[in-house]
């Protein structure tokens, strides 16, 4: 991975953060009837993408705001992150691996600056009570980074409102994860390397009556 680009494409995410798209300008909810995650419009795919960047968080505890997430899990998120950025090099994650140790090693400040880019957590809070955290200056993950788990995605309804993106959808992965609907936040702005995560919370099943 060419990781000056990375660092690049996060620094523009930091100059745009407070731009909004115009189409934060339109009525602020947005409805769309349940589809397959395969029938997609451009739109709809931004948001598909936005959510499946989640990676195994998808199928995680909720959270209402990105500190209540697990370190450790941020860590493991990081590199799915690479994964599915780099999608065409099967073996992006080989270069963070050191002979004789287990797990992937990160360089702290390149997994701190996506990490503070996605969820607004700054580097001094990250390493707070981290066990994943080395003082050497690495995060290190419990173990070796498993393969990208094949989700399904089907977008339910996408409402802007006060800066805010919701995205409800309902996600599953064969018997790992039974068919759950969640509804994430975001701070609603560009999509794309831009998305800021807010909350992600399990909705109740819908009933009949």
């Amino acid at each position: 991975m060419d990781r000056r680009a990375l660092a690049a494409g996060l620094l523009a995410c930091f100059v745009l953060a407070g731009c909004r798209e115009e189409v934060g300008q339109q009525p602020v909810e947005q409805r769309a009837a349940p589809f397959r995650s395969s029938q997609l419009d451009q739109q709809t795919e931004e948001y598909i993408t936005a959510i499946r960047r989640l990676d195994f968080l998808l199928g995680g505890a909720d959270w209402q705001q990105p500190q209540q997430l697990d370190k450790t899990y941020l860590t493991m998120w990081y590199a799915s992150y690479l994964q599915l950025e780099n999608p065409q090099a099967a073996d992006i994650l080989t270069s963070y691996f050191r002979e004789g140790e287990e797990g992937a090693f990160f360089p702290a400040e390149e997994l701190e600056m996506v990490v503070e880019a996605r969820f607004g957590i700054s580097p001094e809070e990250l390493r707070r009570d981290n066990l994943t955290y080395r003082e050497e200056g690495a995060y290190v993950t419990p173990g070796p980074a498993g393969e990208l788990r094949q989700y399904e995605i089907d977008l339910l309804a996408a409402v802007r409102e006060e800066g805010e993106l919701a995205l409800t959808f309902t996600v599953s992965a064969g018997e790992e994860l039974p068919t759950i609907r969640r509804t994430l936040i975001l701070a609603d702005g560009p999509l794309g390397e831009c998305s800021i995560y807010r909350s992600l919370i399990t909705e109740a099943p819908k009933t009949g009556g």
